[in-house]
């Protein structure tokens, strides 16, 4: 079997993939087959060097577009295709098969597997139509200076880890007005009943867990979404 080299933006940045919490959501068997629309850059400029770098970075995009609307449809028709691949080509781990499923799937929005910043790490949890626009369009960021509440328009690119945390929740973005009530809510370090009622509490990278705590795998996966990995 000849050996196939791998694309330096997949090699560069398989990292990224396999780091993606698995989000589960129930997808349609047409959003499944559809093509993803091509990724499109625009660039403003006529040095040789970016032109190059925007036209491979695009390429790359679209390739791992075109991977995963493939690994989509075969699972989709043949469920023991990852055993498959994996006796067959080892070196890429199944961890990275199922990013690329998820891409296919309009699960993940591929172009922010690229951005290493909280944000990023956050919105990708999200329903995919909220990952492709944010990642396009800034969100509202309700901030408090002289006295004064403002809401600003921050691209997620430039939010702080503790803007991001204040931005999105586990299965949304935060109006302002809720924006608001977590940041008293902090402030005050109190916590809702519901929260008050669980037998842990999430702090940054940390979970403090109550004694004799035994978790479920679906609120364990609602626990690393909450933290700040």
């Amino acid at each position: 079997m000849p050996a196939v080299n791998t694309p330096p933006l997949a090699a560069g940045l398989a990292g990224a993939l396999t780091e993606t919490t698995t989000t589960t959501k129930t997808m349609t068997t047409l959003e499944q087959t559809k093509p993803l629309a091509p990724c499109t850059i625009t660039v403003n400029s006529t040095d040789p060097d970016i032109l190059r770098f925007v036209e491979l970075f695009t390429a790359g995009i679209n390739s791992w577009m075109e991977a995963g609307h493939l690994i989509a449809q075969r699972t989709q028709r043949d469920p023991e295709f990852f055993d498959t691949f994996e006796r067959e080509c080892p070196d890429i781990p199944v961890e990275v098969l199922r990013r690329f499923e998820q891409i296919g799937q309009r699960l993940i929005y591929p172009n922010l597997l690229v951005l290493d910043c909280a944000a990023a790490k956050r919105l990708i949890k999200l329903p995919y139509a909220l990952q492709e626009k944010h990642y396009k369009e800034p969100v509202e960021v309700l901030v408090h200076a002289d006295g004064k509440w403002e809401t600003l328009l921050i691209d997620i690119r430039n939010l702080a880890p503790d803007q991001a945390r204040q931005v999105f929740s586990s299965d949304g973005i935060r109006s302002p007005g809720a924006q608001r009530a977590y940041i008293e809510s902090a402030a005050t370090g109190k916590h809702s009943p519901a929260d008050d009622s669980l037998p842990y509490r999430v702090s940054g990278k940390k979970v403090h867990f109550n004694k004799g705590t035994v978790l479920t795998a679906k609120q364990l996966t609602h626990i690393l979404s909450q933290m700040d990995v």
